[in-house]
């Protein structure tokens, strides 16, 4: 609702008076408070710190974001202020998320909308094309100093320390195919798992807060230069706690981690993907293990959406374990501690996997 001010009285002279101050000429020569003006004082001091309180109040920034390790920076930057609004929650696909009325009415509303680009975020394209005109838009990936990764096509990477940048697909019966679900263009969009990304996005944020709510830019720029140091913090414990484990060679289901394992030096050996309408058959169960024996993989990550039943099939007469790996943290409550606990979640989940392996 918007708040009409009223507008201070003015002195003798002309010149525009705050409340109190009103209050005072209004006395007079004599210096004395009619009981009744003492009533009309106390009236109109009472509404202009309700006025003042309500417009504070409609001045809060409205904050959009669209994924959760996103909305996680937003509301850490916004803290002491408000929360932002969350999009794509749990296990929502970012790709085919439909909006519900009150996400439709968070984009008519927001004066700030965060996401990382319309080829993570496919769903939002179209409504984001239609903000209100007082709306500012955060596309993560068009930042400056963002360090943007090149896509990778689906099949066998070489390691780190290998010379050769990808291994051919021989034979026919591998149906080794880029996930269906994603728009690949010219670079990887999982920039959020580098936590080095996540430090930019929050300043990106701070300074557009800022621009929009001056009256609270120390508060803004104090709380980016707080989650700096948490950030490089959680990055230090994640590289100690994954330093054991960077030569040993793993395969993914869905190509989610290259900023992951690059920030922590860690060796994928490719992706894969099952097609998603139909059970693998032997041969394709043979091909699969045969990838994971050649690759010296110890462990095969899947995620969360995965058919699990079928995992087991996938490793059996091969020594890999098994490992899920969630890049959205769909089983995480949406805050400004939330970010931290995905890289932790992830990092324990490698952690966890290469330990077992024989």
């Amino acid at each position: 609702m918007e708040v009409e001010h009223l507008p201070a009285r003015a002195d003798r002279g002309g010149k525009a008076l705050p409340c109190g101050e009103a209050q005072e000429a209004r006395r007079g020569a004599s210096g004395k408070r009619p009981l009744a003006w003492k009533a009309v004082q106390a009236a109109i001091f009472s509404l202009c710190v309700l006025l003042l309180g309500k417009s504070a109040l409609a001045e809060d920034p409205k904050v959009v974001a669209s994924i959760l390790p996103v909305h996680s920076l937003a509301a850490a930057i916004m803290a002491g202020v408000g929360e932002p609004v969350l999009l794509i929650e749990g296990a929502a696909s970012p790709h085919s998320f439909s909006l519900r009325p009150s996400d439709a009415r968070a984009l008519e509303e927001a004066d700030l909308v965060i996401w990382v680009g319309e080829e993570l975020e496919i769903s939002l394209l179209r409504p984001l094309q239609n903000l209100g005109e007082q709306a500012r838009l955060i596309t993560l990936s068009e930042i400056e100093r963002m360090k943007l990764l090149p896509s990778r096509p689906a099949g066998l990477h070489r390691r780190q320390n290998d010379q050769a940048a990808q291994v051919e697909e021989e034979h026919e019966g591998k149906e080794l195919r880029p996930h269906s679900d994603h728009v690949h263009g010219e670079h990887d969009m999982h920039l959020w798992l580098d936590p080095e990304n996540a430090v930019r996005a929050g300043e990106a944020i701070a300074e557009a807060l800022a621009e929009l709510d001056p009256q609270r830019e120390a508060l803004y720029r104090g709380n980016a230069l707080r989650l700096k140091g948490e950030l490089q913090a959680l990055a230090s414990r994640v590289a100690q706690k994954l330093a054991p484990f960077r030569d040993k060679g793993f395969l993914v289901f869905h190509d989610a981690y290259q900023y992951f394992e690059e920030a922590f030096s860690l060796s994928s050996s490719g992706s894969l993907t099952l097609g998603a309408e139909r059970q693998p058959g032997a041969r394709r169960l043979q091909e699969i293990r045969r990838w994971i024996e050649e690759t010296n993989s110890l462990c095969l990550f899947a995620e969360p959406q995965f058919e699990p039943r079928l995992l087991p099939r996938l490793v059996e007469g091969t020594d890999a374990r098994i490992g899920l790996l969630d890049p959205l943290g769909a089983e995480l409550d949406p805050g400004p501690t939330a970010y931290t606990n995905l890289i932790e979640n992830l990092a324990s989940s490698f952690a966890g996997c290469f330990e077992g392996a024989p």
